[in-house]
């Protein structure tokens, strides 16, 4: 009877720890760091991006403030939004949220926003066409530069391209239909030959189709990071509900072209995270030492 009763209580003390645990990390973001160094920026060139995505009207703080003031202490030369900013659902949008945070940001640093799903859904959705365009206006209101199927240029030698996934390619339970190298040249065409080029696609399932473009970084979210990354077992399973998600969170490397993806800074609906906390994710790109233009 003790053995059962000693075995229950380090049940429970390990079940509350555990929830302890996910209500810290929901609520406490982190700040992850990446390096990358180049031959293609003029000599002694050095740009600080940090990167946001999947925020879906999470609140750190009145107005956001505590998201703010992290990466305004970063002082990033340009803050990219992946996507998923906001919930498309009708019951539980809080724009309003999101917006304040993007306001925050934009006196900061330029803000460069790439839609998601969610952004994408919204404006493909008839009934909810006034909040779109009011979400909108807002962004264009605040100098926000929204990147949906084009380019802007950073820096003389760097751009950001920004794709929006068409919906067919947010497919839940399984795989999506597969995204041929025509389908993103047929929208943003081919990276600026000689520069640094940046996409930026949140949905990383589409992760060997990017990579043979011919980008030097890639920026993704979507994936939350696998919303439970168990130790030794990795990434449980993402938002759209693919078990154990390949490239859920953190830094990858195939051919020339790195990949970051992001683990998210909010979540939707269903708000659990576990050994994976929220993040904001600074990427330092600089000249390769001994290299000149």
């Amino acid at each position: 009877m003790a053995f059962w009763l000693i075995l229950l209580i380090i049940l429970l003390v390990l079940i509350a720890g555990l929830i302890g645990r996910a209500l810290y990390e929901v609520t406490h973001p982190e700040v992850r760091r990446y390096s990358f160094r180049t031959g293609k920026l003029s000599s002694n060139e050095k740009v600080r991006i940090v990167f946001l995505a999947d925020l879906h009207s999470r609140k750190y703080g009145r107005d956001n403030a505590g998201l703010i003031r992290m990466v305004s202490r970063i002082r990033p030369d340009f803050i990219i939004l992946g996507g998923d900013m906001i919930t498309a659902s009708r019951l539980f949008h809080r724009d309003n949220i999101a917006l304040s945070a993007i306001e925050g940001l934009t006196n900061i640093a330029p803000v460069f926003y790439v839609p998601g799903n969610h952004e994408r859904e919204l404006s493909e959705n008839e009934r909810q066409t006034e909040r779109y365009a009011d979400y909108m206006f807002e962004l264009e209101c605040m100098d926000v530069t929204y990147l949906s199927d084009r380019r802007e240029i950073l820096t003389e030698d760097m751009f950001v391209h920004g794709l929006n996934i068409d919906s067919r390619f947010y497919k839940k339970f399984g795989k999506s239909p597969q995204m041929p190298p025509s389908y993103i040249t047929g929208k943003l065409g081919k990276p600026e030959k000689g520069k640094y080029n940046i996409l930026v696609a949140h949905s990383p399932e589409f992760f060997d189709t990017y990579t043979q473009m011919g980008y030097d970084l890639v920026l993704c979210g979507h994936y939350h990071g696998g919303m439970i990354d168990l130790p030794w077992f990795g990434p449980l399973i993402s938002p759209n509900l693919t078990f154990r998600p390949e490239h859920s969170g953190g830094a990858y490397k195939k051919s020339d072209t790195y990949v970051v993806v992001s683990r998210g800074i909010g979540a939707h609906h269903i708000n659990i995270r576990l050994f994976n906390r929220p993040e904001v994710v600074v990427i330092d790109i600089k000249q390769e030492d001994g290299m000149r233009r």
